[in-house]
């Protein structure tokens, strides 16, 4: 284009002289100059060169027009185009990212359901005689079922923090109990090391916080968790100190440091990357995923605060994180209930109740009636949705445990079908479903289900829950 500019300006100029010739010729009547002429000739040759200039400006401005017409135009579909294209790459992210995340929760239900059954069972064997050796092999066996448990969560955990859809809740909490709850859990990993817990925290630190006391737990949990890894002797002390403290808020840091197998320089820069981990060999030699400080790191930043180490190899190491909370004044504030296993109490409740048992999978339907029944609870058990559905317009139930993803029909499709087609809007219906997402667990709140219990499932916490929803249908009966 700006060789087609310049040629037609080169061209322009060229042509002037002859076109001004040609009109002063046309304009005398003889080609011979007299001097008494010169002053018309010259005259009229400078009218007409005018009048070219300024016709040849009009006709430049007119292509120029016309080129700079065609340059934007060009780039208009250029950009339509790279639009066009962003918008399908847009578009195949985003279906891609939904094929990721229901990948997950297909994977995700296809592990614990066996692994409920695997701790089903190992209660049933807890409550049967066993000898001190095979007790022993007991709780190894749900010990490996907890750890497996805590990767598929890792897991689920990691794909939020990716898509940015981790939230955080926001409750009162001790954090005192939370903290001696996680040394406990740590102790039963160093229970045949030389291995000590050191808590040393803060004196002015509030007991009762207001914030995400789980996802705290977390973070010090994969902390604690690495410390008691990578320490064969020794001890592992955890520290909280108060950083900044204003009338409602607070931020707290916190360190925990062991006399461990350390960290090279050159390892701690790959820390709190996910799908890495300080060295390879570590994972074969002591177990992992390489996920827990990566999705720590997501939930310091959420809280407020951030992680960092200090270490050096075969010299130990110290993690820090800091987080915030809220607090209250301790003289205004009762302390949160604890979640306690269900007492003989809680639990009269349920005896003679009639419960319908849904679920699709005959191991865990063997496992959970098994124990229902130990507690005094009559079952009745079913394969699927329409088969729920059938049962109860036969008999009367006190509660629905129903299983969610099922052939046939759906635990969510039966519910809806209870709730608007049978009317039993007060029938308690408990999700006891491996869809443990949280977009999961609102579907079932929102199909009209009273609560949800994942799988694998806690004994006491199902228990619990039944006997809750039990326990408000006899209310809501005898106010009505």
């Amino acid at each position: 284009m700006k060789l087609i500019t310049k040629s037609f300006v080169i061209l322009m100029l060229n042509l002037l002289p002859f076109y001004a010739l040609s009109q002063a010729v046309n304009q005398e009547t003889q080609y011979t100059l007299k001097p008494a002429s010169s002053t018309n000739f010259i005259q009229l040759m400078t009218n007409d060169v005018i009048s070219m200039i300024v016709i040849s400006a009009f006709l430049f401005g007119f292509v120029f027009l016309l080129i700079n017409f065609y340059k934007q135009k060009r780039q208009f579909l250029g950009l339509m185009k790279q639009n066009q294209r962003l918008a399908k790459e847009k578009e195949q992210a985003e279906k891609n990212n939904g094929n990721k995340d229901e990948f997950l929760a297909n994977m995700s239900h296809e592990i614990r359901n066996p692994l409920n059954a695997i701790v089903g069972m190992s209660h049933l064997l807890s409550e049967s005689d066993l000898n001190p050796s095979q007790q022993e092999l007991n709780n190894t066996l749900n010990t490996s079922a907890a750890s497996l448990l805590v990767i598929i969560n890792d897991i689920l955990d990691l794909s939020k923090v990716e898509a940015n859809c981790l939230e955080l809740e926001s409750s009162s909490f001790n954090i005192r109990n939370v903290i001696n709850t996680i040394s406990k859990q740590t102790e039963v990993l160093i229970n045949k090391k030389d291995v000590k817990i050191n808590i040393t925290l803060d004196d002015a630190l509030p007991e009762i916080l207001t914030g995400d006391a789980v996802r705290f737990g977390q973070i010090l949990f994969n902390i604690m968790n690495n410390a008691a890894k990578f320490t064969a002797q020794g001890a592992i002390d955890i520290s909280g100190k108060i950083l900044i403290k204003t009338e409602h808020n607070i931020k707290i840091q916190f360190s925990v440091a062991d006399t461990g197998i350390g960290i090279t320089s050159h390892q701690q820069k790959r820390l709190f990357y996910a799908y890495d981990q300080a060295e390879k060999s570590t994972s074969r030699k002591y177990g992992g995923t390489g996920l827990g400080l990566t999705i720590s790191k997501k939930l310091c930043q959420l809280m407020g605060g951030k992680i960092w180490m200090e270490s050096r190899d075969g010299g130990g190491s110290c993690f820090h994180f800091t987080v915030g909370f809220q607090y209250t004044a301790k003289e205004m504030m009762e302390e949160p209930p604890q979640f306690k296993e269900p007492i003989a109490n809680e639990l009269s409740i349920l005896e003679n109740k009639k419960v319908l048992l849904v679920d699709d999978n005959q191991i865990n339907l063997t496992i959970a009636k098994s124990i229902l029944t130990n507690a005094g609870i009559e079952v009745e058990t079913v394969v699927n949705g329409k088969l729920a559905v059938e049962a109860i317009e036969k008999s009367i139930f006190d509660a629905v445990l129903m299983d969610v993803q099922m052939p046939v029909m759906s635990g969510i499709e039966a519910t809806n079908h209870i709730r608007n087609v049978l009317k039993l809007k007060h029938l308690p219906i408990i999700a006891v479903s491996a869809n443990a997402m949280k977009s999961d667990i609102e579907k079932t709140i929102a199909s009209g289900m009273n609560a949800h219990v994942a799988k694998p499932i806690r004994i006491e916490v199902l228990l619990s829950t039944l006997a809750k929803q039990i326990g408000n249908e006899v209310e809501l009966k005898k106010v009505s």
